[in-house]
């Protein structure tokens, strides 16, 4: 039933609701009662005029309603739930940008990082490999858990593998090698910052003066740092990287530097089975 006295006393009664559907349910639940009273007065044998004026009566001040009723949806829980629903919208588009962003560095770097791009064996789970032209053993494997920490990101040197590769140069002659590999985890609360190339700016050192150059500054002929990066999380990558043209077989300890920007982070791997810092 269409009744215009109903309704202007109605937007009347519901003007200090802020949300609209909250102002919509209101309207329906009044209507519903203004309605009931009405048809209660007609059965009673009383005029339509009559009825209508009865049920407006009945209601009471439009104005007393519409300050009880902005009390009762009070603006702050109001805005309390507009904001908490921005919040989980923003919240699931973040997810989705993180799986998205997840999914590329998958397909992107898509031998996984348990499996370097440049081996044909994992330094830290595997203990000997034989490819039919070397032979290759690990002799030293270390679990610094070392970290450093500067402009948000977070660098931990989880894990550390030196291995001595036995084999034949293409004229015959025996030859051996030792190749040092260590693992360095990187995260930084924002998931869009957690990417960098922060590996190629690590350069080393170790206590017998032997330097091994960045990779962006290293020629092929240079002991330097190279290796990988791999995505393992919203927040989280690894760098498996190594020492090329391994020079610290007697060393103590080896440092990465990386000072880039005016940073100085140092990461010690201690070589004698001491704490690494």
């Amino acid at each position: 039933m269409m009744n215009l006295r109903f309704e202007a006393w109605i937007r009347r009664a519901v003007s200090l609701i802020v949300l609209p559907q909250d102002r919509v349910l209101a309207e329906m639940e009044l209507m519903g009662h203004m309605e009931d009273r009405y048809q209660d007065n007609l059965e009673r044998g009383v005029t339509p005029t009559e009825a209508e004026r009865n049920t407006i009566d009945a209601m009471g001040d439009a104005d007393d309603v519409a300050h009880r009723l902005g009390l009762i949806h009070l603006p702050f829980w109001t805005y309390c739930r507009m904001f908490s629903r921005r919040i989980l919208l923003v919240t699931a588009c973040l997810t989705l940008v993180c799986l998205f962003g997840r999914a590329l560095a998958e397909f992107a770097f898509i031998d996984g990082y348990r499996q370097p791009t440049y081996f044909r064996y994992d330094p830290y789970r595997d203990t000997s490999v034989y490819d039919g032209a070397s032979q290759l053993d690990r002799i030293l494997y270390v679990q610094p858990n070392a970290a450093a920490t500067s402009d948000g990101y977070t660098l931990t040197l989880t894990e550390t593998a030196l291995w001595h590769s036995t084999y034949t140069d293409i004229r015959g002659q025996a030859q051996e090698d030792d190749l040092f590999h260590f693992r360095l985890k990187v995260t930084n609360p924002l998931p869009w910052a957690a990417s960098t190339d922060i590996s190629r700016w690590f350069w080393a050192v170790d206590d017998l003066g032997n330097y091994y150059y960045a990779a962006y500054e290293s020629s092929t002929a240079d002991p330097s740092v190279q290796g990988s990066i791999y995505h393992t999380g919203p927040l989280t990558y690894l760098h498996d990287l190594y020492l090329t043209d391994y020079a610290s077989q007697d060393a103590q300890w080896i440092e990465l530097h990386y000072d880039r920007a005016g940073r100085d982070l140092v990461l010690r791997i201690d070589l004698t089975g001491g704490d690494s810092r």
